[in-house]
């Protein structure tokens, strides 16, 4: 039997996560250097990541429930004859 621990799932959520942090935190940084900062971009950039936060955090509350320790089964040692 192959199983992946759940945590690992958790583990890849988190690096996406980061990563579209570090794009977001770039998105701000090129709105202010290109001296593009007016209301309109600003309010667009602070909901995305307002909306992003309020993502990873829903999405915290759901993880926090559940029981990481048992793992994903992918291939089961099922028999290739039924047993008599």
């Amino acid at each position: 039997m192959f199983s992946i621990p759940l945590s690992f799932f958790v583990i890849i959520y988190g690096l996406f996560a980061l990563v579209t942090l570090i794009f977001a935190f770039i998105n701000i940084y090129h709105i202010v250097s290109a001296g593009a900062l007016n209301l309109l971009s600003f309010s667009v950039s602070a909901l995305t990541v307002l909306l992003m936060f309020g993502i990873i955090v829903i999405t915290g509350m759901f993880v926090s429930s559940l029981d990481l320790g048992p793992g994903a089964v992918l291939f089961e040692n099922t028999p290739t004859f039924p047993a008599l």
